[in-house]
């Protein structure tokens, strides 16, 4: 996926059960997300850490939202993986995916000042 400094990244997505079923009542379930260099491995931007905490939302029917705003990827240059975690609250079960894709945040120069 590729994207330019200063544009909102945004993926969508279900959490599924074992049997392939989309839970659809998220309630006991806690998500948060983070953003690392796919070269290091080092973590870039979390929900845990920042100020876009909000970044994740859950909307009817179990649809998960995760957007990471242009203030943020106005900072990100190269390539990232995103990885998200998911515990279900009443057992403390946590699960961590991995993407194998790369995101890719390339250079832009809007927005930014030019004293011609």
């Amino acid at each position: 996926m590729l994207i330019y400094q200063g544009e909102q990244l945004t993926f969508n997505g279900h959490l599924k059960d074992d049997n392939g079923n989309v839970i659809t009542d998220l309630s006991d379930y806690q998500i948060s997300a983070a953003l690392c260099r796919k070269d290091t491995s080092a973590q870039v931007w979390s929900t845990g850490s920042s100020q876009d905490a909000a970044a994740i939302t859950v909307g009817t029917g179990g649809l998960v939202t995760f957007a990471l705003s242009g203030e943020v990827t106005r900072n990100l240059l190269g390539k990232y993986t995103f990885e998200a975690k998911i515990t279900k609250i009443s057992t403390g079960e946590a699960m961590i995916s991995v993407s194998e894709d790369s995101i890719t945040v390339a250079a832009s120069n809007i927005g930014q000042r030019s004293d011609l």
